[in-house]
């Protein structure tokens, strides 16, 4: 019989395990990679126009007041305003931005399920009345080039975009008749509406 040397007679209390407190996950914010049912097509147009906000009238200066002044989702206000002689329409601030979604289409293939194509077109309207002194004929062309930098230095930060997000065309002013400058920007995209 093997006899305890040390003559310890008290029993010895088992290990209790430290009892940690679950995390609480928030339903509405879904962990990365883990696959939800979201609406593509306003997660484009929230990005794009959280995108415009940001672009300011001096880009030099980040307390300057932002360029444009109304951004909305296009369905023909600025036709309406511009082409009826009774204009239903509430009033709009000029420079103005109007964001479209075009040719969205899902894939049908049995591996691409839940995956779509579309164009992003972006109307921004200018209401300078003195376009043709030199000065300011080609401000078109300068907020062009302020919306594609904003878009392209802030696209990653929106999962919408991770996809794709490629500028194909730039379309230039047709025409004065109403005072207002209408050009068109459109991009590809690609989303997942998981």
């Amino acid at each position: 019989m093997i006899v305890d040397k040390h003559g310890h007679d008290k029993p010895v209390a088992p290990e209790i395990p430290e009892v940690q407190e679950p995390e609480v996950e928030n339903p509405l914010e879904p962990d990365e990679g883990e696959a939800y049912e979201g609406n593509p097509m306003s997660e484009i147009f929230r990005a794009t126009q959280e995108i415009l906000q940001g672009i300011k009238r001096d880009p030099n200066d980040p307390n300057s007041e932002p360029l444009f002044r109304t951004i909305k989702l296009n369905y023909g206000q600025l036709t309406r305003i511009t082409h009826n002689k009774f204009n239903t329409e509430t009033a709009l601030a000029f420079p103005a931005a109007f964001i479209h979604l075009i040719n969205v289409r899902w894939l049908v293939q049995a591996s691409r399920i839940g995956e779509g194509r579309g164009e992003l077109r972006i109307c921004y309207v200018l209401n300078r009345l003195n376009i043709e002194d030199d000065e300011h004929q080609t401000e078109g062309f300068e907020v062009f080039q302020l919306i594609n930098n904003a878009i392209n230095a802030n696209k990653a930060k929106y999962p919408i975009f991770t996809e794709r997000l490629q500028l194909t065309y730039w379309d230039q002013v047709e025409n004065f008749d109403d005072g207002l400058q209408q050009y068109w920007i459109t991009y590809e995209v690609w989303f997942k509406d998981y």
